[in-house]
């Protein structure tokens, strides 16, 4: 679990409810915040804990080419961030981008595999078609897509009765094809 920065917002109600009008949905009168700006320090606190499971793989039990994110809305973005930044700095072995945005994106040719999973129903990113794993795979990339009759955006782990729900046991299995689950021993 990574805890990383993110935007400032103001604390009290009032002014928080504010700026989120002009993140999500600004006015002709209100300046709009620009919420990408929110990405570099995300990416870069993923990429020092890459780095720090990477340095204490040996330790841990990792095998340190079997280092992956996982992302959820935000958390995706941040996930998709690290494999897009052509530095030096660490990159994950694959991604599971979970209910982010699903436009197309110029994608490295050495992209890790990704599962990617949408609730058709998603109010933020559900009518954008599928950009991404279009562009994943166009790219030469490994891609698996779930889109999903219902769930909404940040369906999560929980049981709702909702197709969403079988998620996290594709991505078990996702995993497990692809040879991910398996342990090994600390030295």
């Amino acid at each position: 679990m990574l805890k990383y920065r993110v935007m400032e917002t103001p604390a009290p109600e009032n002014e928080f409810a504010v700026h989120m009008q002009r993140m999500f949905s600004p006015t002709p009168e209100t300046e709009p915040i620009d919420v990408s700006m929110g990405i570099p320090p995300a990416v870069a606190d993923a990429q020092a804990a890459l780095k720090l499971v990477e340095a204490r793989s040996a330790e841990w039990g990792i095998d340190t080419g079997r280092i992956g994110l996982l992302g959820f809305s935000a958390g995706a973005i941040t996930s998709l961030g690290v494999v897009l930044d052509d530095s030096d700095a660490p990159h994950p072995d694959f991604i599971g981008y979970i209910y982010g945005p699903m436009t197309a994106v110029e994608v490295p040719g050495d992209a890790p595999p990704l599962f990617a999973a949408l609730a058709a129903n998603d109010s933020l990113f559900g009518n954008q078609g599928y950009g991404l794993v279009e562009s994943w795979m166009g790219a030469g990339g490994s891609a698996e897509l779930h889109v999903y009759e219902s769930g909404g955006h940040g369906f999560g782990s929980y049981k709702r009765g909702v197709t969403a729900d079988g998620w996290f046991d594709q991505f078990m299995r996702w995993m497990n094809a692809r040879v991910l689950l398996e342990t090994t021993q600390p030295e």
